[in-house]
């Protein structure tokens, strides 16, 4: 008897790589054994050319005498959920509009006989005239003591990332786009409506918008209204609109009723983090118990058969 061996192969190898992925660019990991954490696990700054701003990062572990090796990597986005990858190689910081130092130094290889070890950042902007952003991680690979001479196919990380804007006076242009909002003309009351906009941002500065997400009834009552959540949203990349329920991201889903009936106005407005309105969308939406008019319809149909008398038919001879 034989079995074909290539499923379990490849569900042995979709485990591998999404276990290495989650122990190499996720703020808390678990590798051989070892908890690792590094806080805070984002920055955003904004600074002017020629100045300079530090951040302390705070590194703990769980085993003693490992190995800390820091070193700075390009964020590179990935898709509209806000996931990023990180370049596997070390960046060179000729091709950087900032200066990148740190105590201790990057590439250096740091022994930890405790639990705790603090790594200072320093990032001092060029002198340039024209704004731009840097998107920067920082990355401790992770190495026990006792293995050093031992072979590995992976070795435990973990990264925090640095989003960094450059200008000169401060003023940022904001150019957003509403996009995938097209609801349907006609909705089942019965049923829930779940919407999916996005919001791309067509300039290459990070922004952080805000703003709300209303469903109007044909007499002007607001019958649903989400805060929408704050995402952040790097240059040149779009991000998909979510509400904000206890302090966290969650679908965009308007639960109807069957007594909803008419044109309903779907209103998504978008703005700044100084409530200053950057856009604000409407659609119109004809909310009709469908399910409803069916079964009617299907009741009567067959009371119509119930009741209605058959005729005979007589032959002329």
């Amino acid at each position: 008897m034989t079995y074909n061996l290539r499923p379990i192969i490849h569900i042995i190898s979709y485990v591998v790589l999404s276990t290495m992925h989650y122990v190499c660019f996720t703020p808390l990991v678990h590798a051989q054994s070892t908890e690792l954490s590094l806080s805070p696990p984002v920055i955003e700054a904004l600074v002017a050319p020629n100045k300079s701003y530090s951040q302390v990062f705070q590194f703990k572990t769980t085993q003693n005498n490992v190995i800390v090796t820091p070193s700075i990597h390009k964020v590179i986005p990935t898709d509209d959920n806000g996931h990023s990858r990180l370049d596997p190689n070390p960046l060179n910081m000729d091709d950087l509009p900032v200066v990148v130092t740190s105590s201790p130094a990057l590439g250096s290889r740091v022994h930890l006989a405790g639990h705790e070890l603090p790594i200072t950042l320093t990032i001092s902007a060029s002198n340039t005239d024209i704004p731009q952003d840097v998107y920067l991680a920082l990355v401790l690979k992770v190495e026990p003591q006792a293995q050093l001479n031992i072979s590995s196919l992976t070795t435990p990380a973990i990264s925090a990332l640095i989003f960094t804007t450059i200008t000169p006076d401060g003023a940022l242009p904001i150019n957003l786009e509403v996009i995938n909002f097209e609801p349907p003309s006609i909705h089942d009351s019965w049923l829930s409506l779940t919407f999916n906009p996005k919001i791309q941002n067509n300039t290459p500065f990070m922004i952080r918008p805000q703003g709300k997400f209303e469903i109007i009834s044909p007499r002007g009552t607001v019958l649903t209204s989400f805060m929408l959540y704050p995402h952040l949203i790097l240059g040149q990349t779009s991000r998909n609109v979510e509400s904000l329920i206890n302090d966290a991201p969650s679908t965009l889903t308007f639960h109807s009723n069957w007594r909803l009936i008419g044109p309903h106005k779907i209103r998504l407005t978008i703005t700044s983090a100084g409530n200053t309105k950057l856009q604000e969308i409407e659609k119109t939406i004809w909310i009709l118990p469908i399910r409803l008019f069916a079964l009617i319809f299907l009741i009567l149909v067959i009371l119509y058969r119930l009741t209605s008398k058959p005729q005979n038919s007589t032959l002329d001879n």
